[in-house]
């Protein structure tokens, strides 16, 4: 559980969507991130709707954690590149491929 964190920091600063071409490259991209999105938010929201809480409540409970990690990932990105950590622009560029 300690790794999965860095597993994904890792794989996230090393993604290059240089390669995205055609428009059909963007579509399969979009229709990716659409059905992971949908499957993220619909199954949470049914879950905290089965455990009782009403429709406001579910709203808040699906979105919060989503907005928490886009901040730190925020965050993590912004201050590699400012030499937060020993992490120079140098290593943020070297990291960034």
């Amino acid at each position: 559980m300690f790794f999965l964190p860095i597993f994904f920091t890792y794989t996230g600063l090393r993604t290059s969507i240089g390669g995205l071409d055609t428009w059909a490259d963007w579509g399969l991209c979009l229709a990716i991130v659409a059905t992971a999105s949908i499957a993220k938010l619909g199954g949470g929201y049914l879950a905290a709707r089965r455990s009782g809480f009403d429709h406001p409540q579910s709203a808040i409970m699906i979105t919060t954690p989503a907005l928490r990690h886009y901040l730190k990932r925020t965050a993590l990105v912004g201050s590699s590149g400012i030499g937060v950590d020993g992490a120079g622009p140098e290593a943020a560029a070297r990291t960034r491929g």
